[in-house]
């Protein structure tokens, strides 16, 4: 266990390499979409549902976006741009 020895690289891997086996989040948005797919694929509007989930989902990821490992590496060691 080298955490104490690389503190940074440490937190940066444990924000980038984590992945839970499920999230309860993950399951109510497929759950959502399956509802959304279903009425509209009833009404013969698929494509309409398809670009709803798109848009909501690419809200989402920008929202939860997070920074480059290099920046957040400068950023942790105090460096800037000029540096």
């Amino acid at each position: 266990n080298h955490c104490q020895e690389f503190p940074v690289l440490s937190k940066i891997a444990k924000d980038y390499l984590a992945c839970s086996a499920t999230s309860s989040s993950v399951e109510r948005c497929f759950s959502a979409a399956s509802n959304i797919c279903g009425r509209f694929k009833a009404n013969g509007h698929f494509k309409t549902a398809q670009g709803i989930i798109n848009q909501a989902m690419d809200k989402t990821s920008k929202a939860k976006a997070k920074p480059p490992i290099a920046s957040t590496l400068a950023s942790s060691l105090g460096k800037t741009k000029e540096d």
